[in-house]
């Protein structure tokens, strides 16, 4: 073991290497959200649909329930981005933000800017 690293990471340790670890988890999905907003991640999962679902979004939408196509959509994308980021952790044996912001690059997303700390406007 690194002598940065005492432990493995575990979600209710309070020590900086798990809270830093934590941190960047969360920054990971404030950064996947601008995947999810992109039209070309939307088109590629659409792809990866099966004709069952492609079913069930064509029938929604034929009776106007929106949010049942919403709701397929929504979980489509997230698993298509789920299974890409998953995907290049174990094939690069990287950290999970390391392949969001791989996949930023890729589809050229742009990510929210990042609220700025109170305590740096003070400053």
């Amino acid at each position: 073991m690194s002598s940065t690293r005492c432990h493995p990471y575990h979600p209710q340790c309070g020590c900086a290497t798990c809270s830093r670890h934590e941190l960047s988890d969360e920054r990971a999905d404030v950064l996947a959200l601008a995947l999810h907003r992109d039209g070309s991640v939307l088109s590629e999962a659409l792809g990866e649909l099966t004709t069952e679902q492609l079913a069930l979004i064509a029938g929604h939408l034929a009776q106007g329930n929106d949010e049942g196509a919403a709701e397929i959509l929504r979980n489509a994308v997230t698993d298509y981005l789920s299974q890409l980021i998953n995907g290049r952790m174990d094939d690069v044996d990287c950290s999970r933000i390391e392949a969001v912001r791989h996949y930023l690059t890729v589809y050229e997303a742009k990510p929210a800017p990042v609220a700025v700390m109170p305590w740096r406007v003070a400053a």
